[in-house]
């Protein structure tokens, strides 16, 4: 659960083992290709990050960059030589003056990436403060240079730690509300708002765990990490809150069928426009050697670099670590690791059942059983 194998979810609607490193840079099978092929135009507004890195969207792969490339008719990209993460809303910005210049009626699809909620968390000074008069000046940062750190907080850098975030977050949030209400009607324009991943503060196996797996197998799976936000709304959508377990492979046939898209059979994912529930477990994966990196050479426009690489996703087709969830209970199961949580009353995961399943119902340890039997398919994909 972190930035590369989320996007290849969103992008393809299928599991990142299941995808090749050529059908990657092909872009072949991404839902962005079915939606420029029906000749609607397609925009993407994020960042590049320089130096070590040259990526569309974040983190350590060029994935993305062959989908922009290949798929997106325009795609526009601030570049921050330094401090990639300290997002100042400048898509947003871009996003807004490509509106405002634009003088067609006809359909469009826009990608925003924002990584204002990642670390180093530093909140404008407007937002510092804002859940805690006593902290004005609260930010927080740890090192991303170093990928198996597993520092444990105390129990007040951890406060700091999340109450930063949260700051983060309300200015994201503001973000978004400019950039929604500057839309005007929404009658003809839907937005779905999601995440790639969500982030640790102490509660599991140390901080900052997101693409940290090799340090702490259940922290990279556990719900603080997995469970991501996943809000669509105007046009036809009525607000409603959907009970069913989805996931993110879930939205690309969703933003499909939006455009009256059929989805092509190689997606995984189920469109969530419907009161039917129509998974009845999702996963979450984690590759073998997700923390060995090897350099590829790649370019992006005018500008070429070394790019990191995972190469877990593109050479060993394989998962070993997988979580996947009901309505009601969680097993992390794979690699030495078996875990079972009940999402009912446990949600933040800290009451593992596993050395106790003896003591629940036989209802109960079938419905675990069933998930166990579903983690094993996916391993043997």
């Amino acid at each position: 659960a972190w930035t590369p194998p989320s996007m290849i979810a969103l992008f393809f609607s299928d599991s990142p083992h299941n995808i090749s490193f050529e059908n990657v840079k092909q872009a072949n099978g991404s839902f962005i290709k079915n939606i420029k092929d029906s000749g609607v135009d397609v925009v993407a507004f994020t960042k590049v990050f320089q130096n070590k890195l040259i990526s569309s969207f974040a983190s350590t792969t060029p994935f993305v960059s062959y989908v922009v490339t290949n798929n997106f008719s325009r795609f526009e990209a601030e570049q921050y030589p330094t401090d990639y993460y300290k997002d100042d809303g400048k898509g947003f910005v871009a996003a807004r003056e490509w509106l405002s210049n634009r003088d067609s009626e006809e359909p469009y699809f826009m990608f925003i990436h924002d990584v204002t909620v990642h670390d180093p968390y530093h909140a404008p000074k407007d937002f510092q403060g804002a859940f805690d008069e006593g902290s004005a000046e609260v930010t927080y940062e740890f090192s991303f240079e170093s990928p198996t750190s597993t520092t444990r907080l105390s129990p007040r850098e951890g406060a700091i730690a999340r109450l930063a975030y949260d700051q983060e977050v309300l200015y994201l949030d503001s973000q978004i509300r400019e950039f929604v209400d500057g839309l005007g009607d929404l009658d003809n324009t839907i937005i779905i708002i999601t995440g790639d991943h969500g982030e640790t503060f102490g509660e599991i196996d140390g901080y900052g765990q997101h693409g940290r797996p090799k340090d702490a197998v259940a922290a990279y799976a556990s719900n603080h990490v997995v469970h991501v936000p996943l809000i669509i709304f105007g046009g036809p959508i009525e607000g409603a809150r959907n009970e069913c377990v989805v996931s993110t492979v879930d939205i690309a046939p969703t933003v499909l069928e939006l455009f009256s898209i059929k989805s092509p059979q190689t997606f995984k994912g189920k469109s969530v426009l419907t009161s039917e529930c129509k998974n009845e477990i999702v996963y979450s994966e984690q590759s073998p050697i997700d923390i060995e990196i090897i350099p590829i050479f790649a370019s992006y426009g005018s500008v070429s670099e070394n790019i990191l690489l995972k190469r877990d996703f593109f050479e060993q087709n394989t998962a070993t670590i997988i979580a996947a969830r009901d309505k009601r209970f969680k097993v992390i199961e794979g690699g030495g690791v078996f875990k079972v949580f009940d999402l009912l009353t446990d949600k933040k995961e800290e009451f593992d059942l596993s050395d106790n399943l003896e003591n629940l119902t036989e209802e109960e340890r079938v419905a675990i059983d069933k998930i166990r039997t579903f983690i094993k398919e996916k391993a043997n994909e």
